[in-house]
């Protein structure tokens, strides 16, 4: 063999050398770094079998990790649990800071929602699937639809479901949903609020009127009737930026043009309720009314300080869906208190007809009289 031969054949083994590394990562790659044949997976257990074929498996040092039908390593084994959750979803458990978490992740072992909580639980209620997953931070409870959509978007102080009726609760109130149709439908809204130290609440039973409210919306609007009361008897403007972000001409506070009043306390709140009111500008407008106990203290037609005590009806009108609501007007229906009506002047002495002088001259005839026989007997 020539000096060219061996040169030649020098050349086709080193290629054959890299070619044959080449086809070994292929191989390698096509079953995946995250997935390598169940032969070689260090799978010490099968845990769960899904309806598709894959299953859940624990290796020998007891993390959890996911293999398909056809034995492929599809997730790592880097969670401390997985279960199935339907719909190619997993909800994990990881150890992260020294806590266990959990969370949801695809068949793919992508996060599907962040481990940002201490538990997560399948529920149903009323044959519809839920997950509640306690937040770990402040314990607050966040709802998830079986796709794992966070219903209305936000945590809650608790939730308490029955066969057929689901409460959850807010810092402001409490709200009952029941199941139809395979959705969650609003039954009853029961929302607190407080304004210049006086409670009040409000209760929607209407599923007509609850169906075109969301709970941002309920709040928003309850909130809203104390914070214009408080407006209304202090007459600070600022106030109102809490209720509108438009013109604040539509707002008029309590009684403002009578003159005669010294003083107004806010005594309690009642009836406030919410109503739905037709508009003709294509967008949504909703009417909070409310009745407000009052002392008004007042100066009479004789400049005597006097008060009174009376309950007087206010509207607030509102504009618009959960992403614009704002309050466009608000005042009370009366222009002024219920006064009493003047006292009448003092009555004259019964017996007595006035402007006739004769009864008093007679009142000291007898008087006389009855002197002159008490000087004869003596």
């Amino acid at each position: 063999m020539n000096k060219n031969t061996k040169l030649l054949a020098t050349i086709l083994f080193a290629a054959m050398i890299i070619l044959a590394v080449a086809i070994t990562r292929f191989y390698r790659n096509d079953s995946g770094e995250a997935g390598t044949r169940s032969g070689s997976a260090d799978i010490a257990k099968i845990l769960e079998t899904g309806t598709d074929g894959t299953r859940i498996f624990q290796d020998s040092a007891g993390s959890c990790g996911m293999i398909d039908g056809s034995d492929r390593q599809i997730v790592a084994p880097e969670w401390q649990e997985l279960r199935f959750a339907g719909e190619d979803r997993c909800i994990a458990a990881k150890r992260i800071g020294g806590d266990t978490l959990w969370g949801c992740i695809n068949y793919e072992g992508d996060v599907c929602v962040p481990f940002i909580y201490s538990s997560m639980i399948r529920r149903e209620v009323g044959g519809l699937e839920l997950y509640t997953a306690q937040c770990a931070e402040d314990g607050s409870t966040v709802l998830y639809s079986s796709s794992f959509v966070p219903f209305s978007g936000r945590a809650w102080q608790s939730c308490a479901l029955r066969s057929d009726e689901l409460t959850l609760s807010s810092a402001a109130g409490d709200y009952i949903y029941y199941v139809s149709g395979g959705e969650l439908l609003f039954k009853r809204a029961t929302v607190n609020g407080s304004t210049m130290g006086r409670d009040y609440t409000v209760d929607i039973v209407s599923r007509v009127l609850l169906s075109k409210l969301t709970v941002p919306m309920i709040e928003k609007m309850t909130a809203g009737a104390g914070a214009y009361i408080e407006y209304a008897f202090t007459g600070d403007d600022e106030v109102l930026s809490r209720l509108t972000t438009g013109s604040r001409a539509g707002f008029s506070p309590l009684f403002p043009e009578d003159h005669k009043i010294l003083s107004k306390e806010l005594m309690g709140i009642s009836n406030v309720y919410i109503y739905e009111k037709r508009s003709e500008d294509g967008r949504p407008h909703f009417l909070v009314t409310v009745t407000a106990d009052t002392e008004i203290g007042y100066s009479d037609e004789a400049g005597q300080k006097k008060s009174l005590r009376g309950e007087y009806k206010a509207e607030i009108e509102y504009s618009g869906s959960e992403s614009d609501l704002t309050a466009v007007s608000g005042a009370f229906a009366q222009e002024e208190p219920d006064y009493p009506l003047p006292e009448p002047p003092p009555e004259e002495q019964e017996g007595e007809e006035p402007g006739d002088p004769s009864s008093g001259e007679l009142q000291d005839d007898i008087s006389a009289q009855a002197a002159d026989w008490s000087n004869e007997d003596v």
